[in-house]
């Protein structure tokens, strides 16, 4: 037995954390999206 590497056919992923991943990485892009750069000008 024992913790197997990430890319093990016996890795176990939690499923139950997609969510959470998922819901951070889309507050990310938020707040990335609406940050206005330190001029004060966008892009």
């Amino acid at each position: 037995g024992g913790p197997c590497m990430l890319h093990n056919p016996s890795y176990d992923f939690n499923d139950a954390l997609i969510p959470l991943g998922g819901s951070m990485w889309v507050r990310l892009a938020e707040q990335w999206l609406t940050a206005v750069p330190p001029s004060g000008q966008r892009d």
